[in-house]
């Protein structure tokens, strides 16, 4: 009866020690919260492996990635617009971006570490692709190189000629190539025959120059565009490996 006695008070010595240290371990963690394009998530962490500025600044990180990281204007629509850009305006953000980025501070586990390496290349290639867009409305020449591969350089080719008229039809042979491209994707036919009349309407213009290089220049500017890819995994690693726990407060329809 003694023996059966101390057996039943050491179990609930162990169980109430077992309760205590849960609760403990409770009480130790926080809640953090954050949004992504459709949905504000809340997850519970242990401040002691994670602090709320690394978590804030991995946030910030993954939410850069889905965006453009400069905005400065670097192309031109319509020829009035050609004195708008400023090159140096360009060199000011993406000086600020990088110190921004710089700043930043992710959780410290090797995969988001590696995502702001990432992050800032993908800000030095923006940055070139920008900045050489910019300057070829004034300095067509500095297209001419083979970084970009020989389809880019064709056409920064084609855009360097010293002829207007081989200009204008090169131009005009660039947007061709353009709608038959959209054609088998698909677009609407008259939509694209529309665009290529308007077009050699604008090249019979007095600022048909202007819209040859605006087209050659946009041309190529797709073509040397740097594709960052996105990593969808990014977000499912944050909440999985991150949280103790997670759950969504509230979603966006899609």
């Amino acid at each position: 009866m003694v023996a059966n006695l101390q057996m039943k008070k050491h179990v609930l010595l162990i169980a109430a020690i077992t309760v205590s240290f849960a609760n403990l371990c409770y009480a130790k963690t926080k809640t953090f919260t954050w949004q992504n394009d459709l949905c504000e998530f809340e997850g519970q962490y242990n401040p002691q492996q994670y602090s709320e500025k690394q978590l804030q600044d991995t946030v910030q990180m993954m939410q850069l990635s889905h965006t453009s990281l400069l905005n400065s204007r670097s192309y031109a629509f319509k020829p009035e617009d050609i004195a708008k850009i400023k090159p140096k305006e360009i060199d000011q953000e993406y000086k600020n971006t990088r110190t921004q980025l710089n700043n930043l501070h992710p959780i410290p586990l090797k995969v988001f570490q590696t995502f702001k390496q990432n992050l800032l290349n993908a800000l030095d290639q923006e940055y070139r692709h920008n900045y050489l867009t910019a300057a070829a409305f004034s300095q067509p020449e500095k297209l001419l190189i083979s970084d970009y591969g020989q389809q880019c350089y064709a056409i920064a080719k084609s855009l360097n000629t010293r002829n207007s008229n081989t200009l204008l039809q090169n131009a005009k042979n660039s947007l061709d190539k353009e709608n038959k491209h959209q054609l088998k994707l698909g677009n609407d036919p008259d939509f694209l025959a529309k665009r290529a009349q308007d077009f050699d309407a604008k090249l019979k213009s007095k600022n048909a120059v202007q819209y040859a290089q605006i087209q050659l220049i946009r041309d190529w500017s797709n073509c040397a565009n740097p594709h960052q890819a996105q990593d969808e995994q990014l977000e499912q690693i944050f909440r999985n490996t991150v949280f103790i726990q997670t759950k969504e407060v509230y979603c966006d329809e899609p």
